[in-house]
């Protein structure tokens, strides 16, 4: 799981080289150079690279960002990284108790299964357009 960084912690009248970045968010030199590929750009093109404070707090502030919530019918694939729908646009439910229980289908794009943890009151408004069969727990 994805930590928060605080992006208070940036000082305004301050630049930042990579192993500062690393110490000020008390992450490895691999996670910043990580994010370089994410798309923290540097000031400059010598090394060693500095970054602006600005800059710095923008990917932070975008990092922490909330995720956007699933539509009905869409799954999140972890395979894919991305909201899909279930291959055959149908799902089974399994419930894990009285109250909630697991949407789940096959990704279209990798066939991977997917899983969305839904209240049982929530089916329909979950799935949305999904074909849903309804299964039975073993352990019920």
């Amino acid at each position: 799981m994805a930590r928060y960084h605080n992006p208070r912690r940036i000082k305004s009248h301050r630049s930042y080289t990579r192993k500062e970045i690393a110490e000020l968010f008390d992450v490895s030199l691999l996670t910043v150079h990580k994010w370089r590929h994410e798309g923290l750009e540097p000031d400059n093109d010598g090394k060693p690279e500095i970054f602006s404070p600005a800059t710095l707090s923008a990917f932070i502030e975008n990092r922490n960002r909330p995720h956007v919530p699933l539509q009905p019918g869409k799954f999140f694939c972890v395979c894919c990284k991305k909201s899909v729908r279930a291959e055959g646009n149908t799902a089974d439910f399994v419930p894990l108790n009285e109250k909630v229980g697991d949407l789940q289908g096959d990704c279209e794009t990798c066939g991977r299964r997917l899983f969305r943890r839904t209240r049982t009151a929530e089916i329909a408004e979950k799935a949305g357009e999904l074909i849903v069969v309804m299964k039975t727990a073993k352990h019920l």
